[in-house]
């Protein structure tokens, strides 16, 4: 026993000493830093052109993006404390605070960027089903409240779980997000984002085959049902594109559950798969850009400085 623990520990240290580690952390702080240019500069194009009055789909967009900029955040503090173990430009209490506060934010911006695909999911879904009804279905009030339910109670637990975590193990480094919380919390969280992902795959199928049924029939030349086309086809592109990103770390965060130790290669894995997150949150914006004009009118205006800032939005 005694032997594999040892043979673990060293394949863990030869890891995070090796060059691939160091790639893997220069490679994660620098997306991370694209990833917040990236959605803050979202964010400022859409409530510059007032998108978000005009749809619900917008709302939740812009939620995701909050949450992806969160994401983006976290990780640069985390790669700072990394990088901090080889230059030690800091001192470890500072490196700890920023690690704690980092894993908070990590936290709450990974179940709210779940939330946030089940809501957008939702919202197309519910287009596709009740194409009749969809507008007074799912409201830019209604958005806005789910939005800001979502945020609130997953922010409440995370901090609850914090502040538990301060009394009973104090300021501790972290490696991993998850560290301060509880160990029956972390099995219940690992757990939700595949509940989750299940969701919105069978959403997903929905989606997709009202695309395709809708590109079969003969297009209207309603400036609406265009808009409508476009948006189900960017939502299909966005969410094929953060499945791929989530599913690898879900997978590995729940096989490091049972393994407590997470070392070696799950580690190693661990990393690689926040690398592939770290990149979805870095150009999926642009999916934006190139299926709706009005954002792509909005990103010209505020890149030329242009003082319009209304977009003529159509939903």
């Amino acid at each position: 026993m005694e032997s594999t623990v040892e043979t673990t520990t060293d394949v863990a240290e030869g890891y995070a000493e090796s060059g691939l580690h160091v790639a893997l952390v220069i490679a994660a702080f620098f997306f991370s830093l694209v990833g917040i240019v990236v959605n803050a500069t979202t964010l400022v194009v859409m409530f510059r052109a007032h998108i978000l009055r005009k749809s619900s789909i917008h709302v939740f967009i812009a939620s995701l993006c909050c949450s992806d900029f969160l994401i983006g955040f976290s990780t640069a503090l985390f790669q700072l404390q990394q990088i901090n173990l080889h230059l030690e430009f800091a001192c470890q209490r500072t490196m700890a605070i920023l690690g704690f506060a980092a894993a908070i934010f990590m936290n709450i911006s990974f179940l709210t960027s779940n939330a946030n695909i089940f809501f957008i999911s939702s919202d197309r879904a519910s287009a596709a089903l009740f194409p009749l009804s969809y507008k007074s279905i799912m409201t830019v009030k209604r958005a806005t409240w789910a939005v800001i339910i979502a945020w609130t109670f997953i922010a409440i637990n995370i901090a609850i779980c914090a502040i538990f975590s301060m009394k009973t193990q104090g300021l501790i480094v972290m490696k991993y997000a998850s560290d301060f919380l509880p160990e029956n919390i972390v099995r219940y969280l690992s757990i939700f984002p595949l509940l989750v992902i299940t969701t919105n795959i069978v959403l997903y199928i929905i989606i997709v085959v009202s695309l395709v049924r809708s590109s079969a029939k003969v297009h209207s030349s309603s400036s609406s049902d265009q808009h409508g086309r476009r948006l189900t086809r960017m939502v299909t592109m966005l969410l094929g594109i953060l499945f791929l990103g989530n599913l690898p770390i879900t997978v590995v965060s729940n096989m490091a559950v049972n393994n407590q130790d997470r070392q070696g290669t799950l580690q190693m894995w661990y990393d690689v798969t926040s690398l592939v997150v770290l990149l979805t949150i870095a150009f999926n914006n642009a999916i934006y850009v190139w299926q709706l004009p009005d954002f792509k009118k909005g990103m010209k205006r505020l890149l030329f400085c242009n003082t319009s800032n209304a977009v003529n939005v159509t939903s």
